[in-house]
């Protein structure tokens, strides 16, 4: 629910939300893919309503290509994809971007032991070239090796806030 309010699917039932800059969300890697168009043409067009300018998208497109590993199916149209391959190349475009905020429920989670290395290296690299990411886990993992501020959540109210390894402590008690 927060991921939704800061990518402003929802609006806050109290409060308000100001965000300065340019918010990506990885909440539906659906959008913006056409199960009839190939890998490349669904690159372009996700790029282009997640904000990307063609300049961008064109100066990304072999680096987003070479990330998912995808090779040959990037010619083929969506519809023939699995799950897995849906998100590898959701996740290579968003990551691709240049963005302030970056908004995600949980990691990608699909593939080998190798890909995921190559996923969180990856995220790492968007981290230090963006401000911000929210990210919504429940991996001891995730959050420790991605986050250097956690807020730990139930039913809409904030318990803690503050230094990661202080909430952990707090959500195991």
């Amino acid at each position: 629910t927060l991921l939704k309010v800061l990518g402003k699917v929802f609006r806050p039932t109290a409060g308000t939300v100001s965000i300065e800059g340019r918010v990506m969300s990885t909440a539906n890697m659906a959008v913006g893919m056409e199960a009839e168009a190939t890998g490349i043409e669904n690159i372009t067009t996700r790029g282009l309503l997640l904000g990307m300018r063609l300049h961008e998208i064109r100066d990304h497109i072999d680096e987003i290509a070479d990330f998912t590993e995808l090779g040959d199916y990037l010619s083929m149209p969506l519809r023939i994809y699995s799950t897995g391959m849906l998100t590898r190349l959701a996740f290579a475009t968003v990551t691709a971007m240049e963005a302030d905020v970056l908004l995600m429920d949980e990691v990608i989670g699909t593939g080998d032991s190798a890909f995921m290395e190559k996923a969180e290296k990856r995220l790492k690299e968007f981290m230090n070239r963006s401000r911000i990411l929210v990210i919504a886990s429940h991996s001891d993992h995730v959050i420790r090796s991605l986050c250097n501020k956690a807020a730990l959540l139930s039913h809409g109210c904030l318990l803690h806030f503050g230094d990661v390894e202080a909430v952990m402590r707090t959500y195991t008690a």
